[in-house]
């Protein structure tokens, strides 16, 4: 029987975030809260099967992504093992 992991992608515009460090600041305190600010991002969560290495877990999420009109041109992004439902992803940033 085949397993699988669960992996959330994250991926947001650069007009809106600075730099990697303010994407995953800004999903990391927001995951649970109401943000009043309007900001360009976005959050895919899926499952992977276990053996599947990081960087294709990383080309899945891209998948999500590009299929949702998001491009890797002026985007920041990054994926977490988990989902941002679990109170255990916060602070493991991938």
């Amino acid at each position: 029987m085949k397993t699988s992991k669960a992996y959330t992608f994250v991926i947001g515009s650069m007009d809106d975030f600075a730099n990697l460090e303010d994407l995953m600041d800004y999903v990391e305190k927001g995951a649970f809260t109401e943000m009043k600010e309007s900001v360009n991002y976005s959050v895919f969560e899926f499952d992977a099967p276990s053996e599947c290495d990081l960087s294709t877990v990383q080309l899945i999420g891209y998948g999500y992504a590009f299929e949702n009109d998001w491009c890797m041109d002026g985007t920041h992004s990054f994926f977490i093992e988990g989902t941002l439902a679990r109170d255990e992803v916060l602070g493991n940033r991938g």
